[in-house]
């Protein structure tokens, strides 16, 4: 698995907005947090590379070997580099929150109001999930859609949109448990995988088709098992550090498309 420099991830992010289904049958997408991302809205997205955009595993900092056993297939790290303002109507942003943070409706939920009536390919994006739960919601007056990303899940309180007004169209949940669901069972996925290590990044990208449905890619990014090694400090006798070394493997078997969403009106 190669690692997308800063043009690559541009390219591939194009990619992505002509073909989804090529793209992420090909290539892994992860999103980072930007600069920009307290509110949702309209965004636009580069290439980063991947100092800036990998998580940061401790004890200590990461060390990636040059071969990652495979070939056929490329991480595309992107981030927010505006938002509410840009001049591209078709990418919407719904941040990470932190559990304490409030961004709109609840604590910890980021979330993005989409018209009912957006153009079929318009995107919208987050952070990665890592545990976290991706919600989609339908307005039954305004016929708006609401995405959430719900901080571990446990966030969005599904009574209070109810009352509100808001028809749940479908939860995807790190795991199938009564803390992570809301509405109806049969409106409640899983994106985890039994073959993921704990240092796996999920992206969800929903992409909006024809006829008003929403179409979810999942994309994971599996750093698999850590080995520690103790390097010498050439520099001082007797001093050594800790590097970590991550050996990427390939999910492309477990990516790709995994909801086809329809709105109700």
């Amino acid at each position: 698995m190669q690692l997308a420099n800063e043009s690559d991830s541009k390219a591939l992010w194009n990619l992505f907005l002509a073909a989804p289904a090529l793209a992420t049958g090909n290539h892994i997408f992860q999103i980072g947090s930007g600069d920009r991302t307290v509110n949702g809205g309209r965004v636009l997205l580069s290439g980063s590379s991947i100092s800036t955009a990998k998580a940061q595993p401790t004890p200590s900092r990461n060390i990636f070997p040059p071969n990652f056993g495979f070939t056929h297939s490329r991480v595309c790290y992107l981030k927010v580099v505006e938002s509410n303002n840009n001049q591209n109507p078709h990418i919407y942003w719904y941040p990470y929150l932190s559990i304490a943070s409030y961004g709109g409706t609840f604590e910890g939920a980021g979330e993005v109001t989409i018209p009912s009536n957006a153009e079929t390919g318009t995107v919208a994006v987050t952070a990665t999930m890592n545990g976290c739960s991706l919600r989609i919601y339908q307005n039954i007056i305004t016929h708006d859609v609401k995405f959430f990303h719900d901080n571990n899940g446990t966030c969005v309180r599904h009574v209070d949109l109810e009352i509100d007004g808001w028809v749940h169209l479908i939860s995807v949940n790190s795991e199938n448990t009564a803390q992570k669901k809301r509405g109806r069972e049969d409106k409640n996925l899983v994106y985890w995988h039994a073959s993921y290590s704990n240092a796996a990044s999920a992206c969800l990208i929903c992409s909006k088709s024809e006829n008003r449905s929403w179409k979810i890619y999942k994309m994971v990014a599996d750093m698999g098992i850590g080995e520690s090694k103790v390097i010498a400090d050439s520099w001082l006798p007797y001093k050594t550090h800790t590097e970590w070394f991550y050996t990427w493997k390939n999910t492309l078997a477990t990516n790709g498309l995994i909801a086809n969403v329809q709105q109700q009106w």
